[in-house]
């Protein structure tokens, strides 16, 4: 009846741990960057825009207190990105870059 206990026990821990490797998994990617100005000061409350001309597909953030932007669980895709940022003295400012992914 033990041996029995530990037979089934030990079965149901293998079942779960190999059942994760069954499961779907999605192919996704992230990026990550800082925007900064020609000096190297970098640049918060900036907008950033990420699009996949082929699907339409976008998404827009704007940068921390640091710069940072942060894209998460983006398809695999060659993407444009596209910065906006506004300028006290030159008003708004656009630029935009292909990245593959």
């Amino acid at each position: 009846m033990r041996l029995a206990s530990r037979l089934v026990a030990s079965m149901l821990v293998s079942l779960l741990a190999f059942s994760a490797a069954l499961w779907p998994q999605s192919a996704t990617t992230s990026l990550r960057g800082t925007i900064s100005d020609p000096n190297g000061a970098v640049l918060s409350g900036v907008t950033v825009t990420i699009i996949n001309p082929a699907t339409g597909f976008a998404r827009t953030v704007k940068t921390d207190d640091q710069g940072v932007y942060h894209f998460l669980q983006l398809p695999p895709a060659t993407y444009q990105l596209v910065v906006t940022a506004k300028s006290s003295n030159r008003g708004s400012s656009c630029w935009s870059t292909r990245l593959a992914a």
